[in-house]
Protein backbone atom coordinates (compact mmCIF):
# COMPACT_ATOMS: atom_id res chain seq x y z
CA UNK A 1 0.00 0.00 0.00
CA UNK A 2 2.77 2.40 0.86
CA UNK A 3 6.39 1.68 -0.62
CA UNK A 4 9.00 4.10 0.65
CA UNK A 5 12.47 4.72 -0.74
CA UNK A 6 15.26 4.59 1.82
CA UNK A 7 18.74 4.45 2.32
CA UNK A 8 21.25 1.51 3.08
CA UNK A 9 24.29 1.99 4.37
CA UNK A 10 27.22 0.40 2.61
CA UNK A 11 25.41 -0.62 -0.35
CA UNK A 12 26.99 1.93 -2.81
CA UNK A 13 30.43 0.46 -1.76
CA UNK A 14 28.83 -2.95 -2.73
CA UNK A 15 27.89 -2.16 -6.08
CA UNK A 16 31.22 -0.38 -6.62
CA UNK A 17 32.40 -4.09 -5.82
CA UNK A 18 31.18 -5.32 -8.83
CA UNK A 19 33.14 -4.43 -11.58
CA UNK A 20 35.96 -5.79 -9.28
CA UNK A 21 34.74 -9.40 -8.46
CA UNK A 22 34.40 -9.76 -12.61
CA UNK A 23 37.86 -8.81 -13.16
CA UNK A 24 38.97 -11.21 -10.32
CA UNK A 25 36.95 -13.95 -12.13
CA UNK A 26 38.34 -12.96 -15.36
CA UNK A 27 42.21 -13.43 -13.64
CA UNK A 28 41.29 -16.64 -12.16
CA UNK A 29 39.93 -18.31 -14.73
CA UNK A 30 42.92 -16.94 -17.43
CA UNK A 31 45.47 -18.89 -14.32
CA UNK A 32 43.71 -21.83 -14.00
CA UNK A 33 42.80 -22.42 -17.99
CA UNK A 34 46.69 -21.61 -18.63
CA UNK A 35 46.75 -24.79 -15.79
CA UNK A 36 44.52 -26.85 -17.39
CA UNK A 37 46.29 -26.09 -20.69
CA UNK A 38 49.65 -27.59 -18.47
CA UNK A 39 47.54 -31.10 -18.17
CA UNK A 40 46.93 -31.40 -21.65
CA UNK A 41 50.38 -31.26 -22.61
CA UNK A 42 49.86 -28.18 -24.55
CA UNK A 43 48.68 -30.53 -27.65
CA UNK A 44 44.80 -29.31 -27.51
CA UNK A 45 44.15 -26.04 -27.15
CA UNK A 46 40.55 -25.73 -28.41
CA UNK A 47 38.68 -27.41 -25.42
CA UNK A 48 39.71 -24.36 -23.76
CA UNK A 49 38.62 -21.48 -26.24
CA UNK A 50 35.53 -20.97 -24.07
CA UNK A 51 37.18 -20.78 -20.95
CA UNK A 52 39.67 -18.14 -22.73
CA UNK A 53 36.66 -16.52 -24.12
CA UNK A 54 34.68 -16.36 -21.12
CA UNK A 55 38.04 -14.83 -18.82
CA UNK A 56 38.48 -12.17 -21.57
CA UNK A 57 34.55 -10.78 -21.75
CA UNK A 58 34.84 -10.85 -17.91
CA UNK A 59 38.17 -8.64 -17.87
CA UNK A 60 36.74 -6.00 -20.82
CA UNK A 61 33.10 -6.20 -18.48
CA UNK A 62 34.90 -5.66 -15.10
CA UNK A 63 37.17 -2.42 -16.32
CA UNK A 64 34.41 -1.25 -18.23
CA UNK A 65 31.30 -1.71 -16.90
CA UNK A 66 30.28 1.80 -15.16
CA UNK A 67 30.73 3.22 -19.21
CA UNK A 68 28.66 0.16 -20.83
CA UNK A 69 26.63 -1.42 -18.31
CA UNK A 70 25.52 1.39 -15.64
CA UNK A 71 22.11 -0.12 -14.63
CA UNK A 72 24.31 -3.78 -14.77
CA UNK A 73 21.46 -5.63 -16.96
CA UNK A 74 24.20 -7.73 -18.58
CA UNK A 75 25.94 -8.90 -14.90
CA UNK A 76 23.78 -11.66 -14.17
CA UNK A 77 24.09 -13.57 -16.92
CA UNK A 78 27.63 -12.92 -16.74
CA UNK A 79 27.95 -14.26 -13.84
CA UNK A 80 26.09 -17.56 -14.47
CA UNK A 81 28.46 -17.94 -17.44
CA UNK A 82 31.21 -17.80 -14.80
CA UNK A 83 29.85 -19.75 -12.79
CA UNK A 84 28.92 -22.53 -15.03
CA UNK A 85 32.91 -21.98 -16.62
CA UNK A 86 34.38 -22.68 -12.99
CA UNK A 87 32.54 -25.46 -12.56
CA UNK A 88 33.34 -27.29 -15.76
CA UNK A 89 36.94 -26.57 -14.86
CA UNK A 90 36.85 -27.61 -11.66
CA UNK A 91 35.32 -30.95 -13.30
CA UNK A 92 38.15 -31.17 -15.30
CA UNK A 93 41.13 -30.73 -12.68
CA UNK A 94 39.25 -33.19 -10.63
CA UNK A 95 39.72 -35.93 -13.42
CA UNK A 96 43.36 -34.27 -13.64
CA UNK A 97 43.77 -35.39 -9.77
CA UNK A 98 44.14 -31.80 -9.62
CA UNK A 99 42.42 -31.65 -6.12
CA UNK A 100 43.40 -28.54 -4.70
CA UNK A 101 42.94 -26.46 -7.87
CA UNK A 102 39.08 -28.31 -8.55
CA UNK A 103 38.81 -27.10 -4.56
CA UNK A 104 39.26 -23.51 -5.16
CA UNK A 105 37.59 -23.67 -8.66
CA UNK A 106 34.68 -25.12 -6.71
CA UNK A 107 34.97 -22.25 -4.26
CA UNK A 108 35.13 -20.01 -7.40
CA UNK A 109 31.76 -21.31 -8.37
CA UNK A 110 29.90 -21.10 -5.19
CA UNK A 111 31.14 -17.72 -5.33
CA UNK A 112 29.73 -16.49 -8.48
CA UNK A 113 26.56 -18.11 -7.79
CA UNK A 114 25.73 -16.39 -4.35
CA UNK A 115 26.87 -12.94 -6.37
CA UNK A 116 24.07 -13.97 -8.94
CA UNK A 117 21.43 -14.08 -6.49
CA UNK A 118 23.29 -10.56 -4.06
CA UNK A 119 24.12 -8.34 -6.95
CA UNK A 120 20.66 -8.44 -8.59
CA UNK A 121 19.08 -7.70 -5.55
CA UNK A 122 21.59 -4.87 -4.40
CA UNK A 123 21.26 -2.75 -7.69
CA UNK A 124 17.08 -2.71 -7.01
CA UNK A 125 16.05 0.65 -5.02
CA UNK A 126 15.70 -0.42 -1.31
CA UNK A 127 12.23 0.37 -0.24
CA UNK A 128 10.32 -0.24 3.01
CA UNK A 129 6.91 -1.58 1.90
CA UNK A 130 3.69 -1.34 4.39
CA UNK A 131 0.56 -3.21 3.42
CA UNK A 132 -1.79 -5.01 5.35
CA UNK A 133 -0.20 -7.95 6.00
CA UNK A 134 2.69 -6.35 7.62
CA UNK A 135 5.95 -4.19 7.06
CA UNK A 136 8.45 -5.86 4.40
CA UNK A 137 11.75 -4.40 4.74
CA UNK A 138 15.28 -4.48 2.81
CA UNK A 139 18.06 -6.15 3.73
CA UNK A 140 21.58 -7.34 2.12
CA UNK A 141 20.86 -10.47 0.72
CA UNK A 142 16.47 -10.62 0.91
CA UNK A 143 13.62 -8.75 2.12
CA UNK A 144 12.13 -9.28 5.56
CA UNK A 145 8.64 -9.26 6.50
CA UNK A 146 7.26 -8.34 10.01
CA UNK A 147 3.75 -8.90 10.76
CA UNK A 148 1.79 -5.77 12.38
CA UNK A 149 1.54 -8.52 15.87
CA UNK A 150 5.56 -8.24 15.98
CA UNK A 151 5.66 -4.59 16.21
CA UNK A 152 4.53 -2.26 19.30
CA UNK A 153 4.50 0.73 17.02
CA UNK A 154 6.01 2.51 13.67
CA UNK A 155 6.57 5.71 13.75
CA UNK A 156 7.49 7.38 9.68
CA UNK A 157 9.17 11.24 9.74
CA UNK A 158 10.15 13.06 7.09
CA UNK A 159 14.23 11.75 6.96
CA UNK A 160 13.58 8.36 8.92
CA UNK A 161 11.32 5.61 9.42
CA UNK A 162 11.35 3.58 12.59
CA UNK A 163 9.84 0.14 13.55
CA UNK A 164 9.86 -0.30 17.52
CA UNK A 165 9.63 -4.05 18.83
CA UNK A 166 9.65 -5.23 22.47
CA UNK A 167 12.96 -5.11 24.79
CA UNK A 168 13.66 -2.11 23.42
CA UNK A 169 14.93 -3.34 19.97
CA UNK A 170 13.95 -1.62 16.96
CA UNK A 171 15.10 -0.77 13.11
CA UNK A 172 15.44 2.77 11.75
CA UNK A 173 15.97 3.46 8.19
CA UNK A 174 16.63 6.79 6.38
CA UNK A 175 14.17 8.12 3.82
CA UNK A 176 15.26 9.19 0.63
CA UNK A 177 12.24 11.08 -0.96
CA UNK A 178 10.90 13.49 0.77
CA UNK A 179 7.19 13.05 2.30
CA UNK A 180 4.58 15.89 2.67
CA UNK A 181 3.02 16.37 5.51
CA UNK A 182 -0.15 14.20 4.08
CA UNK A 183 1.75 11.85 3.06
CA UNK A 184 2.96 11.17 6.28
CA UNK A 185 -0.09 11.33 8.74
CA UNK A 186 -1.63 9.18 6.09
CA UNK A 187 1.01 6.85 6.83
CA UNK A 188 1.16 6.86 9.94
CA UNK A 189 -2.72 6.37 10.62
CA UNK A 190 -2.54 3.16 8.51
CA UNK A 191 0.12 1.99 10.57
CA UNK A 192 -1.72 2.49 13.57
CA UNK A 193 -4.86 1.06 12.88
CA UNK A 194 -3.41 -1.94 11.24
CA UNK A 195 -1.14 -2.28 15.25
CA UNK A 196 -4.73 -1.35 17.03
CA UNK A 197 -5.80 -4.70 14.72
CA UNK A 198 -3.40 -6.86 15.97
CA UNK A 199 -3.51 -5.84 19.33
CA UNK A 200 -7.17 -6.46 19.27
CA UNK A 201 -6.18 -9.90 17.75
CA UNK A 202 -3.94 -10.57 20.65
CA UNK A 203 -6.80 -9.92 22.97
CA UNK A 204 -9.09 -12.28 21.65
CA UNK A 205 -6.90 -15.25 21.36
CA UNK A 206 -5.85 -14.78 25.42
CA UNK A 207 -9.76 -14.31 25.90
CA UNK A 208 -10.31 -17.99 24.13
Amino acid sequence: MFDIPVKIEGLDKRRRSVGLFHILAGLFLLANASLAFKYLDYSDFWPLLPVYIVAIISLIYGFLRKKIDAPNKYSWSLRLIQFLTFLGLAVFELRSESSIHSISLFLWAGICLSLLFTERFIFNQPSVKIGNDGIRTPGSIASKIFAWSDLDSVAVRQDYITLMFGNNKYLQFEILEMLTGTEIERINLFCREQLDKAEDQKVKILEK
